[in-house]
């Protein structure tokens, strides 16, 4: 195995052995993800002495993996954590760990806890948090957008850092960016030429500026992004009118084919043509 250039053979290989001395252990779930073999540990015995049984495990797997292929590995560990939400998180810290492999003198298994400083309560915008921001800018009313902000701004405490708090309003603000492009709208349009959304969102004088210059962004671009998805539903709307004129005497038409004509479901169609024209069904 040492001699072979055959990278995915040794991850599979490394696996196989992890697997079988996780295994052993009780210690949870071993898989590969993104070319990177996972271990996920799950303390199901409780009490405090579970870092101390997940080291335990770590060590045999190393110990096992050096023994049988004799090829140099490293682990990264998170923090075990209390929830399923939190399980992302520590996956994340894990792999931020392998980033230290390459700083002379580190251990073959590296605890984030022991190479960074770990605050409690960390500020993170999560995926969970960006998509459903995403949703209700796409989708959602105004106050579901209300409600999601007063969430994302709720974790933001005084024990966080001005560098951590700035970190966490960028990401916030990216993900209105890539909600309003995705829907085919433009910052520029929206907010003028020139703007500097990041810039006057950090000369604001306090957090709750800060606050509100948020929601102001939101609401226009949720604003913006319904009156664009009208617009489209009124094209949508017409052409089907039109296609139907058309072929009104083919004893052929129906909702499929003019949705097919369109390329959209008729499903979706039907959803649109209710709305639009304030029918209460619509039918083949």
């Amino acid at each position: 195995m040492r001699q072979s250039e055959d990278d995915e053979l040794k991850r599979f290989a490394a696996l196989n052995i992890a697997a079988e001395v996780w295994a052993e252990h009780g210690a949870g779930h071993a898989f590969m993800h993104q070319e990177t073999i996972v271990l996920l540990y799950v303390d199901r015995s409780g009490g405090t002495d579970g870092a101390k049984r997940q080291q335990k495990a770590l060590e045999n797997v190393m110990r096992s993996i050096n023994h049988y292929l004799r090829i140099p590995a490293t682990v990264g560990s998170g923090q075990i954590v209390d929830t399923l939400a939190d399980v992302n998180h520590a996956y994340e810290d894990a792999l931020l760990a392998l980033d230290y492999r390459l700083v002379p003198g580190t251990d073959s298994i590296i605890y984030i806890a022991d190479v960074e400083r770990q605050t409690a309560g960390k500020l993170r915008f999560d995926e969970l948090k960006q998509q459903t921001l995403t949703r209700c800018l796409k989708a959602g009313t105004q106050a579901e957008l209300e409600e999601a902000l007063a969430i994302i701004f709720r974790e933001i405490t005084v024990e966080h850092g001005r560098s951590d708090i700035q970190l966490y309003l960028i990401e916030v603000l990216t993900t209105v960016w890539k909600a309003a492009q995705a829907s085919g709208e433009e910052m520029e349009d929206i907010f003028g030429a020139g703007f500097q959304l990041y810039a006057d969102l950090f000369r604001l004088p306090g957090l709750t500026e800060a606050q509100k210059k948020v929601q102001e962004v939101c609401l226009l671009v949720q604003h913006r992004i319904a009156s664009g998805r009208q617009h489209v539903y009124k094209d949508i709307v017409e052409q089907a009118l039109v296609f139907t004129k058309e072929h009104y005497a083919d004893p052929d038409l129906s909702i499929q084919k003019v949705c097919g004509h369109l390329h959209i479901s008729s499903g979706y169609f039907c959803g649109i043509f209710k709305k639009k024209c304030n029918l209460p069904s619509c039918s083949t």
